[in-house]
């Protein structure tokens, strides 16, 4: 067994609303885990470690609360 990445499609937008960066800059990953997801990212060269995003029954679909 792996531990699976999928890429999931990024935006970041400032204050206003107005997207300062995009998918090429900035990435977003997620993993299945048991009882819910690890998300990790990247802006440029800097990454951050992974975050536990609880969802027991996987719903989240990979993109934001309008």
């Amino acid at each position: 067994m792996a531990l699976v990445w999928e890429e999931l499609d990024s935006k970041q937008k400032d204050a206003k609303g107005k997207i300062v960066s995009d998918g090429l800059t900035m990435k977003t990953w997620r993993a299945k885990i048991p009882g819910g997801w690890l998300v990790r990212w990247a802006f440029g060269v800097n990454a951050a470690g992974p975050t536990f995003v609880p969802d027991p029954q996987h719903l989240w679909d990979g993109h934001s609360v309008p």
